[in-house]
């Protein structure tokens, strides 16, 4: 019971961030359609053959939680697509993450998958990557 008023707080400050507006932005919207300097809080990006939803780490400006659904991506016994989710330090170029599809489970691949998708992901929030 003494941690009630803790978890309660928690939970409040849960919804609050839930609640703040993301941004769609879609395939057809590119960086050159955006203010340079826009990097976005939350939301996500659709292509032909993916999907990212995403949302920017509290109290750190370049740094992100990153989901990534594609057709490679793992299906559960229950039927649930199982996401690709990495950590995304934009200003620094760095992903950590884990893999969540095709069978490969080669580090090699791993590493492919997310460097495609550190370089992906940051382009299109308006970072400029070197490819």
């Amino acid at each position: 019971m003494k941690y009630l008023p803790l978890l309660g707080a928690f939970l409040l400050s849960s919804f609050v961030q839930a609640c703040q507006p993301s941004r769609k932005i879609t395939y057809t919207e590119t960086i050159e359609q955006m203010d340079e300097s826009t990097a976005y809080d939350g939301g996500y990006f659709e292509a032909k053959n993916y999907a990212i939803s995403f949302r920017r780490i509290p109290d750190n400006e370049h740094m992100y939680a990153v989901s990534i659904i594609e057709p490679r991506s793992v299906k559960g016994e229950n039927g649930f697509t199982v996401p690709s989710t990495l950590a995304v330090e934009c200003d620094k170029g760095e992903a950590k993450g884990f893999v969540a599809m095709g069978a490969d489970k080669s580090k090699g691949f791993m590493t492919d998958v997310l460097l495609y998708y550190l370089n992906e992901f940051c382009s299109r929030n308006g970072y400029e990557m070197n490819k």
